[in-house]
């Protein structure tokens, strides 16, 4: 801000979040198309509403939404053409049901497989663009995408080679454990970091945190962030998600 004062002094300033705008946009101009999201959290649920998402279907990893509930959802989008973001892989085929049930609707269902994956998704949507164009978009924003998730084991086992005891945090990528770091959140999560394929070329890593306590721990290890993944862009926020401490996606 010192910079622009040496071009003189504001009278008034405004800063607007663009993205948002973009997606209110979306939410007045498609009246013909509804978006249908599945969220875990407060916090998700409110930032998917914000980017244009039309109805949320509530649930996630330990509450998959039934198909009763989502067909509700859709139901209450009341438009002929809906977009399902599942943002689990349980939920998908729960997606392909309402699909078979709602058989006088046009239901296009984008396979995001998190919170993160349907927060990328969503944005790319182009509110000056058809539907098939939008289901098109989306899908094309998952391709080389990596999605991680950090919480703790609710059983003891090995998995993957890895042994896990019951309370260890463990990181998930792409469904398959990759590290254990026994209570140690903070530890779990840098051992985690290293482990994404081509971190060095991520252009994006968005962060959705459990609570706010994971979100400091978090916005303490950003220095580490950016030196696996240089020359990407961090967003990070409490989405307020049960079971996972960390919802990550890169891309």
């Amino acid at each position: 801000m010192t910079y622009y004062h040496r071009f003189g002094e504001f009278i008034k300033l405004k800063i607007e979040n663009m993205t948002i705008q973009h997606h209110e946009s979306f939410t007045a101009n498609k009246k013909d198309v509804a978006i249908v999201a599945v969220a875990d959290g407060d916090g998700i649920a409110d930032l998917f509403k914000e980017l244009g998402v039309t109805e949320i279907a509530r649930g996630g990893q330990s509450n998959n939404v039934s198909v009763q509930g989502l067909t509700d959802s859709c139901k209450a989008a009341g438009t002929k053409d809906i977009i399902i973001l599942p943002n689990n892989k349980n939920i998908i085929m729960t997606a392909e049901k309402v699909r078979e049930v709602m058989k006088d609707v046009k239901i296009r269902i984008i396979p995001t497989k998190s919170m993160a994956e349907g927060y990328l998704a969503l944005s790319l949507v182009n509110s000056n663009a058809s539907a098939q164009e939008i289901e098109v978009s989306m899908i094309q924003a998952l391709q080389g995408v990596h999605t991680g998730l950090i919480a703790k084991a609710d059983k003891t086992g090995v998995y993957n080679g890895i042994s896990v005891t019951a309370g260890d945090f463990i990181g998930v990528l792409d469904d398959d454990i990759i590290t254990c770091a026994s209570s140690d959140l903070k530890a779990c999560l840098e051992a985690f970091l290293p482990t994404v394929p081509d971190a060095a070329s991520c252009k994006s890593v968005h962060i959705f945190t459990g609570n706010a306590e994971d979100k400091a721990i978090s916005d303490g290890l950003e220095d580490q962030i950016k030196t696996c993944c240089p020359g990407a862009e961090i967003f990070s926020c409490v989405g307020g998600q049960n079971i996972y401490n960390y919802v990550i996606a890169f891309s």
